[in-house]
């Protein structure tokens, strides 16, 4: 097998051409002048121009789905009508909500409450609307707060076990109070911001009082 250098400074192997270092060299500068080109002008392969994306972090509220799928607008903040009282159930399986950090138990067979689950209803202080979703339910409960200093930094929550009417709210417009803040150089206040919020508001089943009340849950 025989190699000669042609005219170009390629070389020919056994008479097929090959080559050269300098057409190769100022090969791959074509294709690299090409390519930025590409970047500079945003075009794809197809040459269709394509705009410049940024991630952000996601917050908790922007990744929250709230039943439903909709954004909460300031629309959704007027009330279409008062709720009816939903039906009194016995919890049947235990729920937690971490956020309140509360844990709702069933209640024993034998326990019955006291108080009516009308007492219950008229004791919560969530807005009661018509197109929201609530559930009554009768369960023993246990919430890490509120509770008792002890010494040092120990502390006793006051409610271990207790018999309690939970009403349960889901999806309700909610917006800040005062609505959001103002921007630099703001006169006037945008329309209140708007969230889906969740709540649980409690009463002692035995005697009828009001426990607390404390949302667990929200959502764009």
């Amino acid at each position: 097998m025989g190699s000669r250098r042609d005219e170009n400074g390629g070389v020919r192997v056994d008479g097929v051409p090959t080559v050269s270092q300098r057409a190769l060299s100022r090969a791959r500068v074509a294709i690299l002048l090409l390519c930025m080109a590409a970047v500079l002008s945003g075009c794809g392969p197809s040459g269709a121009s394509r705009p410049v994306e940024v991630s952000t972090p996601a917050t908790d509220e922007q990744t929250a789905s709230p039943p439903g799928g909709s954004t909460c607008t300031e629309s959704d903040l007027h009330s279409p009508g008062p709720a009816v009282m939903p039906t009194p159930v016995r919890l049947g399986a235990v729920e937690t909500f971490p956020t309140a950090t509360v844990t709702l138990s069933p209640p024993a067979p034998a326990d019955v409450a006291s108080a009516s689950p009308q007492q219950a209803w008229d004791n919560a202080w969530t807005d009661k609307r018509s197109d929201a979703r609530y559930e009554m339910l009768l369960a023993r409960m246990t919430a890490q707060f509120p509770a008792s200093m002890g010494p040092g930094t120990s502390s006793t929550p006051l409610y271990d076990g207790v018999l309690v009417w939970a009403v349960v709210s889901h999806r309700i417009p909610s917006a800040p109070v005062g609505g959001p803040p103002l921007a630099p150089g703001q006169v006037t206040r945008p329309g209140p911001a708007c969230f889906w919020a969740d709540q649980l508001d409690l009463t002692d089943a035995t005697t009828g009082q009001r426990m607390f009340s404390a949302t667990f849950g929200t959502g764009t």
